[in-house]
């Protein structure tokens, strides 16, 4: 029992299904490695090619078995798939995901029982799996998802990609992304607006259309809140909104906008709509081409790919304020001045003037 306790405080130790898949990623890198042969297809008793051979003896090699024993464990996988035998495999799988939520979001066991008495899933539950598994409804683990903005159908299995993408969330939805600035605001301890571009476009002259999109600026804005719980541990979450194009002049007058309205928050501008001072930061970083493309793709945990490794690269607010380090105002100024942008800003100043109610959708 106190080792129990002794692991438990600790945050985590990798599960026996990570091991084995960390082990399968090696031996399949070192048969990659083996050029293939000449000398025609193995037998064993199957009839297999030369490079599928040389990956079966890696595999055996890793876990000291026979290439015969791991093509049978390969083709009774594929029977069990086909034949809809793998549910205790799947079940394993949804708890395995759980357990990287956990982690990623760098949640220890007692913070993460704090943050899930909702759903009822205690400390006891995740010291056992059979309990786990019993707790991981399908309604617990839409509130879960939810909660993480992590895609459902990833966390069952059913898709390889974590994130949650909140679509329509900012274009042609302006006011409706400025209320949800409010609320993030409201019920966390600090929100946050991050403009995550890839390396190498420069936002001030890169506005051409015309040209191939790959090769244009484009931006992802990731919702950031941050929660502190009764013992002093904190979180975040981050929610995914669509992608943009800045040079695409609708894009960048839109976001612009958003990044206006951002400001004013920042600036503790939102006393009369929340009630209270809040914390709110609205930055800017720039990724590499690979990490900018693993956020676009949804094919990583957000918490992993940019929760600890955040850094301010560029402001944001420089793009519509004029500053000191002011960027392309002269693009704000005609932003500004349209007319259907004037309406919006007149939106802005309504949700700022008056107590924010979000069952209330703003009617232009």
């Amino acid at each position: 029992m106190n080792q129990l306790k002794v692991n438990m405080a600790s945050r985590f130790v990798p599960t026996l299904f990570q091991l084995f898949t960390k082990l399968s990623e090696k031996a399949t890198a070192d048969a990659i490695a083996i050029p293939p042969g000449d000398e025609g297809p193995g037998r064993f008793p199957v009839v297999v090619k030369p490079e599928t051979r040389a990956f079966l003896e890696e595999q055996a090699k890793a876990f000291g078995s026979s290439i015969g024993g791991i093509a049978g464990a390969f083709l009774d996988g594929i029977a069990m798939t086909e034949m809809n035998r793998d549910g205790p495999m799947l079940i394993s799988a949804i708890a395995e995901r759980f357990f990287i939520l956990l982690r990623d979001h760098q949640l220890s066991f007692p913070a993460a029982a704090e943050v899930l008495k909702p759903v009822d899933i205690s400390l006891n539950d995740m010291a056992d799996m059979e309990r786990l598994r019993a707790k991981l409804t399908s309604q617990n683990i839409q509130w879960i998802a939810n909660h993480f903005h992590i895609s459902y159908e990833w966390f069952v299995g059913k898709s390889e990609f974590p994130s949650d993408v909140k679509h329509h969330s900012w274009y042609k939805n302006e006011v409706g992304a400025a209320r949800a600035l409010l609320a993030a605001a409201r019920d966390s301890e600090s929100a946050e607006l991050w403009i995550f571009c890839s390396r190498g476009f420069d936002l001030a002259s890169d506005k051409e259309d015309g040209v191939d999109q790959e090769k244009t600026p484009h931006f992802i804005p990731v919702l950031i809140r941050k929660y502190t719980l009764p013992a002093g541990e904190t979180y975040e979450t981050f929610e995914i909104w669509d992608e943009g194009r800045w040079s695409y002049w609708r894009c960048r007058h839109h976001i612009k906008l958003l990044f206006h309205f951002a400001n004013q928050i920042e600036r503790g501008n939102a006393m009369q709509a929340i009630g209270s001072r809040v914390r709110f930061r609205l930055n800017g970083m720039y990724l590499s081409r690979e990490d900018y493309h693993k956020l676009r793709n949804s094919s990583v945990v957000p918490a992993s790919l940019i929760g600890a490794r955040r850094h301010v690269d560029w402001h944001p607010s420089d793009f519509v304020e004029r500053s000191m380090a002011q960027q392309d105002i002269q693009d704000w100024e005609s932003i500004s001045a349209y007319e259907d942008n004037q309406l919006t800003l007149r939106a802005f100043e309504e949700l700022l003037k008056n107590k924010f109610d979000d069952s209330c959708a703003y009617k232009g």
